[in-house]
């Protein structure tokens, strides 16, 4: 029982009298260190304050970055299982340990057939996930399109460059995000221009040259004659 408390002293003497005295003795409460659950975090999380039943104590142990407010950093941390410990001191100290978990951020990647394509293209995307894969796909292609499945085509119908993000959140509730880039160039285009004919039947003094536009730079050319692969030709 904690507080004020009169405690009684009977004395006898040698003649068989007796008395009693008393005193009053202050029973202090003793310290109470627990700390409340917390976690489990991702690494990526966000630092957190410890709290404890009582205040007033020292934190201490792997991620604590403040050992006055029991500030634990998920990411000074690391992934794994680490045990923190309060201390509370003065007359009746106390002293308790918490088990905290940091998962790791899952590794992943994405890759896909291709990069740039022609007006429609079909891309096929793929992605690498830890095992078992048990986790949330969310793809967004950049062209108002999403999806959530762990590999997924998608058809690009029009003209850009689309910046892909692919979100993967496990099993823990830990997220990576892994991005690319694919380009769509704009329709290619050509038009035979200067061109000059055959001054007689059989020659080859006939000319054309072709303009190209659209698409994406060098261009190959192939002309019907097939002996020219140059943007001009003088095989006509």
């Amino acid at each position: 029982m904690t507080g004020v408390q009169t405690c009684a002293l009977p004395i006898s003497g040698g003649g068989g009298c007796t008395i009693t005295d008393s005193v009053q003795l202050t029973v202090n409460a003793g310290a109470n260190a627990t700390i409340n659950s917390a976690g489990p975090f991702c690494i990526t999380d966000n630092s957190v304050n410890l709290t404890t039943a009582t205040s007033g104590g020292v934190f201490s142990g792997p991620g604590i970055t403040n050992t006055t407010t029991g500030t634990f950093s998920p990411s000074t941390a690391g992934a794994g299982t680490f045990t923190v410990q309060y201390a509370i001191g003065g007359q009746c100290p106390d002293t308790s340990t918490l088990s905290i978990i940091v998962y790791p951020q899952p590794v992943i990647s994405i890759a896909s057939n291709l990069t740039e394509g022609c007006d429609p293209a079909l891309i096929s995307f793929s992605s690498v996930v830890p095992a078992p894969g048990n986790g949330n796909a969310q793809w967004n292609f950049g062209d108002g399109f999403t999806g959530n499945s762990l590999n997924m085509n998608h058809i690009y119908s029009d003209t850009g460059t689309f910046n892909i993000t692919f979100i993967y959140t496990d099993a823990n509730g830990c997220s990576t995000t892994a991005n690319a880039i694919v380009n769509q160039p704009t329709l290619l285009t050509s038009v035979i221009n200067n061109s000059s004919p055959v001054l007689c039947n059989g020659g080859n003094t006939g000319s054309a040259t072709v303009l190209a536009g659209g698409g994406t730079p060098t261009f190959a050319y192939s002309w019907s004659d097939r002996k020219s692969t140059r943007l001009n030709s003088s095989h006509v």
